[in-house]
């Protein structure tokens, strides 16, 4: 952000920016139903996946650990910009195969999935971390 990121939001640098602190920790949470057959990013494929709301900080997570792993939206069959409740609600009605939220852990909307529909949660190997820096 300090020296400007058009992807993320900040066209320009941030000369007036003098302090960044982590609040709290989020964590990158890719779940899937049990029924897409998504185990792995891979499985993604031809898939309907939500990412977030578009240049949020959950959707940029996304475009960087597609990235890591060789893989673009395009790769997908859909993808959709949604808050993370209503991507919980589409995943129960059997609407959407899959979300990517970046939160704290014990989330209301994965508790939420979780104790609605059968879940698999689609972990990011460790070599793709790697490559983001992480």
């Amino acid at each position: 952000a300090a020296e400007g990121n058009t992807e993320a939001g900040f066209p320009g640098k941030l000369d007036k920016l003098r302090g960044i602190a982590a609040i709290y920790p989020n964590y990158i949470q890719i779940v899937a139903s049990q029924d897409s057959g998504i185990k792995t990013l891979a499985d993604l494929k031809g898939k309907s996946l939500s990412v977030g709301a578009p240049a949020s900080g959950t959707e940029l997570n996304a475009r960087a650990i597609f990235a890591a792993a060789g893989l673009k939206y395009e790769d997908l069959g859909r993808v959709e910009y949604l808050p993370f409740a209503e991507s919980v609600e589409l995943i129960k009605n059997r609407q959407l195969d899959a979300t990517l939220q970046s939160a704290g852990l014990g989330v209301a909307s994965i508790r939420d999935l979780a104790t609605s529909v059968p879940i698999n949660v689609v972990a990011v190997p460790a070599d793709d971390v790697a490559k983001i820096g992480a």
